[in-house]
């Protein structure tokens, strides 16, 4: 099952077509911005690690035209990277679909010139799937294989009611929670979702399975509740309550957890939808939370990714300000490279400014 941020290779050969000559024609130029388009909207470059024995990606792009240097530079700069562990080589040394056997351990897609290309596809094809979870592709075609595009229907495609919420979390939430460390719930309804879920229904709140998600995960998250004050649920109980559940020891990775309670005015006049920002990556939820009250999804959820935008980050300020604000837990902060399959991968970038 392809995630809604996959994990993508380039072979460094697939750079050497533009580095004859000075002048970039038009369809040389459109290749290389579909694929970094395609990996701002979705992807994240994986690099060689320090073993690769073959010519890396970063020293294929400081020999590019200047046009093309440029672009890539920039991209590296802005776009999500990781920078492969010991046991990942790259591309550079792919001669046959063999040679790709341990790559799903590492990423998604794999991107080959189109001179290697054509001893790995058939001469009408434009991708293949050698094995279930990887795709192979020609370096031009990016934005037209499968992985992309199931990324981009995940991305702005309904959650449909009767999912699993582990596949939920999976495909469309676990891929962020690896790349960005902050991540910030806007839930006008979280307390309430939470207690009508312990005293009516006996089951794990939204709220419970995002904190322990976050807390068991990969890599130290920061988490930001906003919501509502309620009838049943003081300031002071609310607070208490949380730190009971983010306090549990097995969520160490859950480094720091804050909970700002507005007034419900404050919601009716600045917030209208409820959201998961990871980073600056910003996900609406029609349902919020209820979407992760398992074992499966109780009703259809419209689900909507974006860039965070100057507007938003209004509105939280305008409700975050106002609000009272509890600090839930801290834990001592260590950072640790992510991982990627079974190797370390240091990230080394995480920033997306533009809309997707």
């Amino acid at each position: 099952m392809t995630p809604m941020i996959f994990r993508f290779a380039v072979d460094p050969e697939a750079l050497v077509d533009a580095q004859t000559g000075g002048t970039v024609d038009v369809a040389l130029r459109a290749a290389h911005e579909r694929v970094i388009d395609c990996w701002s909207d979705f992807g994240i470059l994986v690099l060689e690690g320090p073993n690769a024995q073959a010519r890396t990606l970063i020293e294929a792009v400081q020999s590019l035209p200047e046009e093309l240097r440029t672009m890539w530079e920039k991209a590296l700069k802005k776009n999500r990277v990781f920078k492969g562990g010991p046991d990942w080589l790259g591309l550079g040394n792919v001669h046959q679909l063999s040679d790709l056997d341990q790559a799903p351990r590492f990423i998604d897609l794999a991107c080959f010139s189109e001179e290697k290309a054509s001893t790995l596809l058939e001469p009408d094809q434009w991708s293949v799937f050698p094995q279930p979870s990887l795709e192979v592709c020609r370096f031009g075609y990016l934005d037209r294989s499968e992985t992309f595009l199931q990324s981009k229907t995940l991305a702005h495609g309904s959650i449909e009611k009767g999912a699993s919420i582990e596949t939920v979390w999976k495909r469309r939430f676990s891929p962020l929670a690896r790349v960005y460390r902050n991540v910030c719930l806007i839930d006008r309804y979280a307390l309430s979702s939470h207690r009508y879920c312990k005293e009516e229904r006996a089951t794990k709140s939204g709220l419970e399975f995002l904190i322990e998600k976050l807390g068991t995960g990969s890599r130290p998250s920061k988490l930001r509740i906003v919501t509502a004050t309620n009838d049943e649920y003081s300031k002071e109980f609310a607070g208490s309550m949380l730190k009971r559940i983010a306090g549990n020891p097995k969520y160490e990775q859950l480094k720091e957890v804050i909970l700002f309670i507005a007034d419900d005015s404050l919601f009716r006049r600045f917030v209208h939808y409820r959201s998961i920002r990871f980073g600056r990556v910003f996900c609406q939820l029609d349902t919020g939370l209820e979407v992760l009250e398992g074992p499966r999804v109780k009703r259809t959820c419209n689900f909507h990714v974006m860039a965070q935008t100057s507007a938003l980050d209004r509105e939280e300020a305008m409700i975050t300000t106002e609000a009272h604000m509890d600090v839930i837990c801290r834990r001592p902060m260590k950072i640790k490279p992510a991982e990627i399959g079974q190797s370390q991968i240091g990230l080394t970038t995480g920033k997306q400014d533009r809309e997707i």
